[in-house]
Order: C-alpha cells, then structure tokens, then sequence
C-alpha cells in the first residue's frame, strides 16, 4: 500500500486436470477437451476472476507498448483517482488495463452519450458511472456519498474534463475526497517515456493553493500519450505559488 502524505507536507482414476488442480483458471459456461473428452467447466470462482482479470489487465497494457511504474496501488481503501493528463483516447484503455493489473476494479465518470445502445451496458459493466456535463445536479454529493459508503471504492476523475489541452482543472476531484475524508491517488500517463502507474497518495487540507502545488510538482514532469495537449494543473479559487 503507498505511503500516504498530507498535502501540507513536502513533497496495493480419470478425475480432470480442472477437478484435481484448485488452482487452475474456470471460465462460466464453456467446455474444454481433456485427453479426448469434453468437460464441462464450473462457474467462475472470485479467485479466479481476479487473476483473469490482472491477467487481461496487464495484457491491455503490454499490447499498447507501455510498462507500469511508480507506486504500489492503493489496495483495501476508498480514494479518489486523478487519472492526469488526459490528452489521448488511449487514456481509457491505459487506464483500465493498469488499474486491473494490480487488481482494482474503479469506478469511472464517464459522458452520457458513451452510455447509450448498444455499448451502454458494457460501459457500466466495465465501471462507468454516466454524468450529464449540463445538468451535473448533485454529481458530487452522490459520489462522496458512495465514496464514503465504508467499502471500498475507488473513483476515477479525470480533472481537465477533456483531451485536448484545458485551461483549467475542474474542481469535483477535491470536493469529493475533501467531503467523504479519502485520500487523492495521484495517477499519470507518459508518453515520452511509455510508462504509467500510480503516484503519491495525498490528504487534502483545504489549502488549494498549497495542495495544488504538491500536484503540480507530482505532474511537472508527467506528460500525457499526447505531450502537445498536456495542460497544467490548476483549479478556480488559487493561485499557483510559483507564478
């Protein structure tokens, strides 16, 4: 599990090989062949599920040619996920296959419209949560709520709220990890060097400029899939200390 730092400080006879082996990967519903015979495979077990899943996970991000780095995940908490910079829809992808590679199945905010037939289910399979970007509502109060429902929950916000290169952060992030008392988990895409992962865990203080700082400096040297829309972390409401 990553060290968790405030923000006001400085800068996880004839039985089946399938029968016989505990161990062994069962998919629900399918048949395989075992020495001539067709053998029916039991439901899924959850132990099973997850190693699919890393295995899959890790899969994604080695067929986009990248390689994990940085911190050990946060594993066993509630957080806030700032998956930063958000330059490329490679993004997704990237993020999806490293987060289920070190065995975390995060929710994601995502636009209504990827919500929609014929995809929509498989959107909220995979995690995603729709948001209506002109009628946000109460967007934030739901997720603290869940984000401070006593499981775990791990959300994904992607502060720029778009791919190309933003003025500014949007805000939600904070207000929700702020809110519901979890941490912020910094993660990063980039692409000059083709590595992702997971960065500082960080305890807002209420102190936007000082925390944002902190992020900042995680981030100044984080560039994105797409280095030329990379935009620079800042919210409404503070002042970069350095400008």
């Amino acid at each position: 599990m990553p060290a968790t730092t405030r923000l006001s400080a400085s800068v996880g006879a004839g039985a089946s090989p399938l029968a016989t082996n505990p161990s062994a990967r069962r998919v629900h519903g399918a048949t395989v062949r075992v020495r001539g015979r067709t053998v029916a495979v039991p439901q899924i077990v959850d132990e099973g599920r997850g190693a699919v899943k890393q295995t899959v996970g890790r899969a994604i991000v080695r067929a986009l040619r990248y390689r994990v780095a940085g911190e050990p995940a946060p594993t066993g908490i509630s957080c806030v996920l700032v998956a930063a910079p958000h330059t490329s829809w490679l993004d997704f992808p990237l993020m999806l296959g490293i987060a289920w590679g070190a065995d975390l199945s995060p929710r994601w905010l995502g636009k209504q419209e990827l919500f929609r037939a014929p995809f929509g289910g498989v959107m909220r399979r995979l995690g995603g949560i729709a948001v209506d970007r002109e009628n946000p509502g109460s967007l934030v109060a739901d997720m603290t709520e869940r984000a401070a429902g006593g499981t775990s929950f791990a959300l994904v916000v992607a502060p720029e709220g778009t791919r190309g290169r933003a003025q500014g952060w949007r805000s939600g992030f904070y207000r929700i990890a702020q809110d519901a008392g979890v941490p912020i988990v910094l993660t990063y895409l980039d692409g000059p060097t083709r590595t992702g992962g997971f960065g500082p865990t960080l305890v807002p203080t209420g102190d936007l400029a000082a925390d944002m700082d902190l992020v900042r400096v995680f981030y100044a040297d984080k560039h994105g899939v797409r280095p030329e829309r990379r935009s620079t972390p800042s919210l409404a409401g503070e002042t970069p200390r350095d400008a």
